[in-house]
């Protein structure tokens, strides 16, 4: 007796059938049977039903036996595991340049559009880097040292500098000091009597200046002096005679007073020139230095440049020319340029004739 084992995959679970019959059993019958199989397996299989007709293809359909057989049918069912879930595809993996690229697009869309909404913040400007400290000035630092009363390191101080401006600021910048607090009349007369010591040394270095120059009457002293009018006519000489004496009255400001032994000396030298309108030179008379001394420093100064009008100087107006050097402490050269100044006045030469019949300058 054969017999035929038909395996179906129902749903969940394992069905075994085995179908017995007799050995005497057609072909035919065994094909329907294989037949009915292959259906149950496509119309219970997971693979090929919907999971709503699973369940109800569970119990398999029972099979007609021929006419001539009986068949057994013993079925065992067994519980078949769950199907597994597909796993899921690999993702596509990222080469690092794209992987850099878009986020950092992503991340510039981003940035642009959030740039987009917040408002701008102010701009700061650079800190400037700071300068480096400047060292002290020495005479700022000299003149602190004696207002803090400490002679001696302003003294020191003062060393750097070269000697005429030491032997100068070694003066003054007391002075200055001084002069921040309330002195007495005592103090402010010693504080004067150091400033024309200052005055003194000082101006040697300045330019020598020419003031208050003008022909006049009579010359007695330091500004004691007539002047004449400024057109007045001086007369002409005659028959190989001088003629009208002219006082010129010059004052001096920025000369220089040096000490020479016990007394104090300066020394003055003067040129006189008559000039055409035309720029020559038709009269000369140079005057030497002369050393005058005192026994106190000069304060002022004055000359009496005096002469005649040269006796052939015919009539006419004429430019004179009054240089003065101070050659004070100078000797065997020429006084440096801010030494050495000049003035100019018109001249008027007239004839005795045309003074008698002339209205006086004076009147006019």
């Amino acid at each position: 007796m054969k017999g035929l084992v038909r395996l179906t995959m129902l749903g969940t679970g394992l069905s075994l059938t085995l179908v017995m019959g007799c050995a005497h059993r057609p072909p035919e019958a065994f094909s329907a049977d294989l037949m009915e199989t292959n259906h149950l397996q496509k119309t219970t299989s997971p693979y090929h039903a919907h999971p709503a007709e699973t369940a109800t293809a569970s119990a398999p359909a029972p099979v007609s036996p021929g006419p001539s057989e009986t068949p057994v049918i013993a079925q065992m069912h067994y519980p078949e595991p769950a199907p597994s879930a597909p796993s899921p595809a690999p993702a596509p993996q990222e080469t690092p340049t794209t992987a850099a690229v878009v986020p950092a697009a992503r991340a510039r869309q981003t940035g642009s559009e959030e740039e987009s909404a917040l408002p701008s913040p102010a701009l700061t400007p650079p800190a400037t880097p700071s300068a480096p400290a400047q060292p002290e000035d020495p005479l700022v630092k000299a003149l602190r040292y004696y207002r803090e009363n400490r002679i001696a390191e302003a003294q020191a101080v003062l060393q750097q500098c070269d000697p005429a401006r030491k032997e100068a600021l070694s003066v003054l910048l007391p002075t200055l000091a001084r002069l921040g607090e309330q002195p007495s009349a005592t103090e402010l007369a010693s504080l004067l009597d150091q400033c024309g010591e200052v005055s003194r040394k000082l101006r040697p270095r300045a330019a020598l200046t020419l003031d208050k120059v003008c022909f006049c009457k009579s010359i007695d002293g330091f500004g004691m002096y007539d002047p004449l009018p400024v057109d007045h006519g001086f007369l002409a000489g005659q028959e190989g005679q001088a003629g009208d004496l002219v006082q010129v009255y010059l004052e001096l400001r920025h000369f220089a007073s040096q000490p020479r032994g016990t007394v104090y000396e300066t020394s003055l030298a003067s040129t006189l020139e008559i000039r055409d309108y035309r720029q020559q030179v038709v009269w000369r008379q140079d005057r030497p230095a002369r050393a005058e001394r005192s026994r106190t420093p000069r304060q002022d100064c004055f000359l009496n440049c005096y002469f005649h009008v040269p006796p052939r100087l015919p009539p006419g107006d004429y430019i004179l020319v009054i240089q003065v050097k101070d050659v004070t402490g100078v000797t065997g050269r020429e006084p440096p340029a801010h030494r050495i100044a000049s003035r100019t006045l018109d001249f008027r030469v007239v004839n005795q004739r045309q003074e008698r019949t002339a209205q006086p300058l004076s009147a006019r």
